[in-house]
């Protein structure tokens, strides 16, 4: 399911440096050339094409507690996507689902890797790995998908179960980067 987050993509993109540059150059320009009155008004233009850029990028641009509330509802929409992809209905669990998410540190599906430092000093990545985990009388089954942050999208959406008299062993590792 897509939603419409257009300004989404703004949060995880860098204001461009020429935008400065714009304004910069137009500054210097009228404060260099103000007797010549062509160079000043292309140089007035260039500082005001600067200047309209840069606030309409710091006023397009999504607020951290507004990407919040989208991851929030992301993975809210996710227990019963995942229900309907495994084939399943509430009644099927013995217990309620676990769900476990962090960054994706790769791009997959069609989204691009994005990370940002918001304003209130969080980092924040795009796409983000969920796993959703359900538990019936029978088998375990997991449901993974990756969440393109920009888009809101469900990106490389797997399901797999595990019958529990198959399982005969669990094994963590760890290692030292």
């Amino acid at each position: 399911m897509s939603i419409d987050r257009k300004p989404g993509k703004k949060y995880f993109e860098p204001i461009y440096r020429r935008w400065y540059y714009f304004l910069g150059g137009g500054i210097l320009g009228m404060l260099i050339f103000n007797a010549m009155p062509i160079i000043l008004l292309v140089s007035l233009g260039l500082a005001a094409f600067g200047a309209w850029k840069i606030y309409d990028y710091s006023n397009n641009r999504p607020t951290d507690q507004e990407m919040d509330q989208w991851l929030e509802e992301d993975l809210e929409r996710l227990e019963p996507d995942s229900l309907s992809k495994a084939g399943l209905d509430k009644s099927d669990l013995v217990r309620p689902p676990v769900m476990i998410y962090g960054p994706r540190v790769k791009a997959v599906g069609g989204a691009e890797f994005y990370q940002a430092k918001g304003k209130d000093k969080v980092q924040r990545y795009s796409p983000v790995e969920a796993i959703m985990i359900h538990f019936t009388e029978h088998q375990l089954i997991t449901y993974q998908c990756a969440i393109d942050r920009s888009t809101g999208n469900s990106l490389n959406v797997r399901v797999k179960r595990f019958f529990y008299k198959d399982v005969v062993s669990a094994e963590t590792e760890s290692k030292d980067f």
